[in-house]
């Protein structure tokens, strides 16, 4: 992708980038994940939100020398994981036996926090 023939403000400018389209993508499907899951229920957001998170990482694993490509996954997926991050929560809280539930939402996102750190990293 000629990220070796970049100079260092390039590199620099495409990994805030890449960055950044994740993140914000990620907003919007946080805002559009509440009333799709209040319309559709819990369950299809989360599957619909796992196989938009698929499409966008098979873009993303398939591209070859396109940065476009790399930008398109990283925002389908950055939506998906809006969608998730908004809705699994609520899914927890709602199947959890109440004297757990605080646990497990709790186990939710520090698992997640920890993942997206990885990921960052």
């Amino acid at each position: 992708m000629g990220v070796n023939h970049m100079t260092k403000s390039q590199k620099t400018n495409f990994t805030t980038n890449v960055t950044s389209v994740f993140t914000g993508a990620a907003f919007f499907g946080a805002v559009f994940g509440w009333p799709s899951m209040e319309i559709f229920g819990r369950r299809r957001p989360l599957q619909m939100a796992a196989l938009v998170f698929n499409v966008g990482a098979v873009l993303m694993t398939a591209t070859t020398h396109n940065l476009g490509m790399i930008y398109a996954g990283r925002v389908i997926t950055g939506f998906a994981v809006g969608i998730l991050t908004a809705v699994i929560p609520t899914y927890i809280s709602e199947i959890a036996p109440p004297p757990i539930r605080g646990q497990l939402t709790g186990f939710f996102e520090v698992s997640y926090q920890c993942g997206t750190l990885i990921g960052f990293w």
